[in-house]
């Protein structure tokens, strides 16, 4: 098994660290307990859109956290914008850039 440390190339989340987990390349088994009323549903949806159970899972696992880590990050971009609100207009962008 080779695990990998991943990075973080900026310091948008630096409270964030915990997300930044090493990457492990081996795929693992877990055990999630579901309702039969979930199971049923969640297998319907995965035959629905021709994909396993454990695709589902994982998917939507992993997009909550990347909703998560996105929603952190955008929480403090907002902050740091708020302390110095200073926008431009494209027009004022393209003149800055000399495309004008």
């Amino acid at each position: 098994m080779k695990v990998n440390e991943a990075t973080q190339t900026d310091g948008a989340a630096e409270d964030a660290n915990y997300l930044y987990a090493p990457v492990i390349q081996t795929p693992m088994a877990f055990s999630v307990k579901f309702t039969p009323e979930e199971k049923f549903l969640i297998e319907q949806y995965a035959s629905k859109h021709g994909k396993t159970v454990s695709e589902v899972v994982r998917r939507a696992t992993l997009e909550m956290i990347e909703d998560e880590i996105d929603a952190e990050i955008a929480d403090k971009a907002w902050e740091e914008f708020l302390k110095d609100p200073v926008t431009y207009t494209h027009e004022e962008v393209k003149k800055m850039l000399g495309l004008l």
